[in-house]
């Protein structure tokens, strides 16, 4: 599974340059994305982009469940997330 973060996410809702990178792995399937980046996601595309809450449902919901598996982290995994991210 490709584990995608908010700002991949962020990025292929916007039109940003790495949005059809997304877009293709998105097409290939198995994309997963965390708890906390999907919170992450919201508050991007709403505080910074602007767009209201309904918008932002319109774009990532119907990415969930068949496009984009959305998984929680349990202490070690976060952890390690972090420490990747890092």
């Amino acid at each position: 599974m490709i584990v995608l973060d908010a700002y991949a996410l962020v990025a292929a809702a916007t039109g940003e340059r790495a949005a059809v990178e997304v877009a293709e792995l998105l097409r290939v399937g198995d994309c997963g994305v965390t708890t906390s980046n999907l919170a992450e996601l919201y508050d991007q595309l709403v505080r910074r982009v602007g767009l209201d809450v309904d918008e932002v449902d319109a774009h990532v919901q119907p990415l969930l469940g068949e496009l984009l598996a959305v998984r929680d982290l349990d202490l070690e995994r976060a952890t390690r997330a972090g420490i990747l991210r890092a």
